[in-house]
């Protein structure tokens, strides 16, 4: 019943403003034939009141299609009015499409994926459920441009004589006596190394023998 009301009720309140329109039109032009003045002054809605009380006989009918299509929209806004629910929104009468239409995207989305899965499955021979598993290994892209080459990643501690591999990375030095030294390892010759240690009263630079080296660590 709301539906019915609403789509009446708007009906009647499209219907009722093109009917009110026109006959404003057709005011304005039969006071355009009485004078400039009155189509000019026809605008404003107290001299059209104005016009259409002194000059009766020929704005009557304008003035009636007029006054009819205002009666039209004042009864399509009571008929959307009465399909509105108390509980607000004139279209009540859709609610439930919402839920409808969720439930019916969710369906077709279960039976897609459904569908989808078992022709993956069919093409690796493992069930649905598996599919989760499986997981596609990356690959290098061959178009790429400047495609950086993979580096080995360093070990996390070496021996004195494999000092080298550290050189311009932070690193502790762990001396034989237990002692650590923390700093950038700036310099590795076959006797010694060299690490600058920045602190707030500048760089300070550490002349270590390998012979008093236990071993390097990553910082």
């Amino acid at each position: 019943m709301e539906t019915f009301l609403f789509l009446i009720g708007l009906a009647m309140a499209g219907l009722g403003s093109l009917v009110a329109f026109v006959g404003w039109v057709w005011l304005i032009a039969t006071a355009f034939k009485e004078s400039t003045l009155w189509g000019l002054g026809s605008f404003i809605s107290i001299i059209q009141i104005k016009f259409v009380m002194d000059y009766w006989d020929e704005a009557k009918r304008p003035a009636l299609v007029h006054i009819g299509g205002l009666a039209f929209v004042f009864l399509g806004a009571l008929a959307l009015g009465a399909a509105a629910p108390d509980d607000g929104g004139l279209l009540a009468a859709f609610d439930g499409y919402d839920e409808y239409y969720d439930e019916y995207y969710e369906t077709d989305e279960e039976e897609s994926d459904s569908s989808g899965s078992q022709n993956r499955s069919q093409g690796t021979g493992l069930r649905p459920a598996d599919l989760g598993a499986v997981k596609e290994e990356p690959k290098d892209n061959p178009f790429r441009r400047n495609q950086e080459p993979k580096r080995p990643s360093l070990p996390s501690t070496v021996g004195p004589d494999q000092a080298n591999i550290y050189l311009g990375k932070r690193v502790q030095v762990i001396k034989r006596s237990g002692n650590r030294i923390e700093g950038k390892l700036k310099q590795v010759d076959d006797t010694q190394v060299v690490v600058s240690h920045y602190s707030g009263a500048g760089r300070m630079d550490f002349t270590i023998l390998k012979s008093d080296i236990d071993h390097l660590a990553l910082d």
